[in-house]
């Protein structure tokens, strides 16, 4: 099973998944809730805590994210070397960063002042 858990910030979403991925057909459906949740212009996937990370449907899953999410910033998050290693030549051209912070500070979309800000 997987828990998908969600911090939703004023520039960005993270979206955290956790578990393990049991079933490739849930890929489709899992797709359609981390758009439906995408609801910022930079959405940072959080990856760390699911397994397997080298599941050939991960790579699916990140293609139709990317594919969906076009125009948006989105950026793939893994803490390990060895699963960066892996997500990178997967079906998607997402970048796949360490951190949280990483991620921020690479992103334009994180770094743009409101129209509020910029006053």
């Amino acid at each position: 099973m997987i828990v998908v858990t969600t911090e939703l910030c004023d520039r960005y979403v993270i979206l955290c998944l956790g578990g393990e991925l049991e079933d490739t057909g849930s890929v489709n459906g899992l797709a359609d809730h981390l758009v439906a949740m995408a609801t910022r212009d930079l959405v940072l996937v959080d990856l760390s805590d699911l397994r397997p990370i080298d599941d050939p449907a991960i790579g699916d899953l990140l293609s139709q994210v990317e594919r969906r999410l076009h125009g948006r910033d989105v950026v793939v998050v893994h803490t390990g070397l060895e699963a960066r290693r892996l997500l990178r030549p997967m079906d998607h051209a997402l970048p796949v960063v360490p951190d949280i912070d990483y991620a921020l500070r690479r992103s334009r979309s994180a770094q743009e002042p409101t129209a509020v800000e910029a006053r």
